[in-house]
């Protein structure tokens, strides 16, 4: 938790007038090989939520029907029509060799080594399941462990029967929340559509939270991720504090001062 954080501390610390009960989960993401880390903020409420990222920031509002994200100075705003259009080009993008897959690739190249490993694994997916939907499964190893002070289940995660997931999964019921905290999950997703599972969309474990639970048959969330490349891990998000906290309502507007751009680029 899918892939800074100051901005996103200073508003949660800068009590305004308005604020709604919402959730706060609080990871940190390493890079196996070169130990860099880095923290992922999640802030979920009703029907928004917001994924503050090193890279980027991802605000949904479902009552505006909008997801914007952020980098640096620069958004880009996605609307359902947008996300229809992406799914046009993201199914050219799955025919190997096509002008929008070689376009994607050079979009790949000039990403950081990081947020390219993954992209590239995400992408052959996509090429492996041209023309048929993948099929996603999670296996249970029948072991656990222990993430900080919370049991958790291990599961391997597979796309079109290759392994590209390890999975550490709890009850939410074990955190002491209920579906009705991470509604805005299942929004999301729903909303996002294909955008969501794109090599260029930002990554976070919850994209596909509704589905991980069909599949494992609870509701469950991630304590820790092991993203898989090349035989070995290529990053690693853990959970370190999930908490019921009263978010400023303005958490989830776009800041003011920032230049909108079209979303380029994407397959």
């Amino acid at each position: 938790m899918r892939h800074c954080l100051p901005a996103a501390a200073i508003m949660l610390a800068a009590a305004c007038s308005s604020a709604f009960a919402g959730v706060v989960i609080t990871s940190t993401q390493v890079n196996p090989a070169s130990k860099e880390e880095s923290q992922i903020s999640g802030f979920i409420e009703a029907d928004r939520l917001k994924i503050v990222t090193p890279q980027n920031t991802v605000i949904f509002r479902n009552d505006l029907k909008k997801v914007w994200v952020i980098g640096g100075a620069i958004y880009v705003e996605i609307t359902p029509e947008v996300v229809s259009a992406f799914a046009e080009r993201l199914a050219a993008a799955q025919t190997p060799g096509s002008p929008e897959q070689l376009r994607l690739q050079e979009r790949l190249a000039k990403l950081p080594p990081q947020q390219r490993a993954i992209a590239e694994q995400q992408l052959k997916g996509l090429s492996a399941g041209a023309g048929a939907a993948q099929q996603i499964v999670y296996a249970k190893t029948g072991q656990a462990k222990m993430v900080g002070t919370w049991r958790c289940e291990l599961y391997d995660k597979s796309v079109g029967g290759q392994k590209q997931e390890e999975l550490c999964i709890a009850p939410i019921s074990a955190l002491a929340f209920g579906d009705s905290d991470f509604r805005a999950l299942e929004l999301f997703t729903a909303f996002m559509g294909p955008v969501a599972t794109s090599p260029m969309a930002p990554r976070a474990d919850y994209f596909n939270w509704a589905a991980m639970n069909k599949a494992i048959g609870f509701s469950g969330i991630p304590l820790q991720a092991t993203l898989l490349s090349n035989g070995g891990a290529s990053l690693q998000d853990t959970m370190q504090k999930v908490e019921r906290v009263s978010i400023p309502a303005d958490a989830f507007d776009l800041p003011p001062g920032l230049t909108k751009r079209a979303l380029a680029g994407a397959p």
